[in-house]
């Protein structure tokens, strides 16, 4: 079975939750579903078949082609030589057309790229802090700020190392989990490199973001109604309850903890899902997020906010 990666922390490693058919990080306790493995196993079969469509496909063209031909020349052996004349003609137009394509599909990266650099210039780095992880990972935690007068879509951060000669080794990008960022709202997220190579000597930041589509992911907030921190090691668990005080149904309340030192400034964040997954107007659910791995120094304070995608 393919990994399945956090979308939190980026790391592979899962483990069971107490939650019926949840799956939680190790790394930072982040909560996703259980994968269904029938449909990971249609997926693969389906694959599989593919595979050897394509493999097949191929011959079997070649076969009609050679029975064409061969009718051709058994009628016209007399008469024609055994020399296509049209097929390097055939080939040189499939490769105009493949490198059209080519060029216009470097031109609208570049044009995306030019618009999304735009708006990244007004989402700024107005923190951040490294640590490392006991099995030798890498983690950022940044905040973000837009400084912009529109709204902002999937604001991230994507982390580049290189080694001494400047050769780019690794690329890894962290997200936000609020969709959309407003004017002047700030977000945290983090980047972690589970195994860093070792010949990464420097690294380029970069933040990440576009204009908002029509067709982006829909996400509201909803109220966390209180919380409470249990020190559990060297560990907490934040444990508190969300309330949908919208006017829509709610699925996958997702909580989102941010570890502050005393300058109030991030120093860890963190993700989880509440236990009830669908919330009607006015319903309340618990939820319990793990923090431990990704903390640069001891918290003095937490902050918290929630979101969903509404169902109706």
């Amino acid at each position: 079975m393919a990994k399945i990666k956090c979308e939190s922390c980026g790391s592979t490693r899962w483990q069971n939750s107490q939650l019926d058919n949840m799956l939680e990080c190790q790394y930072c306790g982040a909560m996703r579903q259980q994968p269904n493995q029938n449909r990971i196993n249609q997926q693969a079969n389906n694959k599989q078949n593919w595979g050897t469509i394509a493999v097949a496909l191929p011959l079997i063209v070649v076969f009609v082609q050679f029975r064409k031909h061969s009718d051709y020349e058994a009628v016209t052996s007399t008469k024609q030589p055994l020399i296509n004349a049209q097929t390097p003609e055939i080939s040189t137009v499939k490769q105009g057309n493949a490198a059209t394509q080519s060029i216009e599909s470097s031109h609208t990266t570049t044009t995306n790229h030019t618009l999304e650099k735009s708006i990244n210039t007004y989402l700024k780095i107005t923190h951040q802090v490294a640590g490392e992880t006991s099995l030798g990972g890498k983690f950022w935690i940044f905040e973000l700020n837009n400084q912009s007068e529109q709204a902002i879509a999937k604001p991230g951060v994507v982390v580049s190392g290189f080694d001494a000669n400047g050769q780019r080794l690794v690329e890894q990008s962290g997200w936000s989990q609020q969709q959309v960022l407003a004017p002047n709202e700030t977000t945290a997220l983090m980047v972690f490199l589970s195994e860093p190579p070792d010949d990464m000597v420097s690294t380029t930041i970069s933040t990440l973001g576009k204009i908002p589509q029509k067709y982006d992911l829909k996400q509201v907030s909803l109220k966390v109604k209180s919380f409470v921190v249990n020190e559990v090691g060297s560990r907490y668990e934040i444990v508190g309850d969300v309330l949908n005080d919208t006017e829509h149904t709610l699925s996958f309340s997702k909580i989102t903890v941010i570890a502050k030192n005393k300058a109030g400034q991030a120093v860890g964040v963190t993700s989880g899902f509440a236990t009830v997954k669908s919330l009607k107007p006015q319903e309340s659910s618990g939820f319990k997020v793990t923090m431990g791995t990704f903390l640069t120094e001891k918290p003095d304070s937490w902050t918290l906010k929630a979101f969903a995608r509404p169902v109706d």
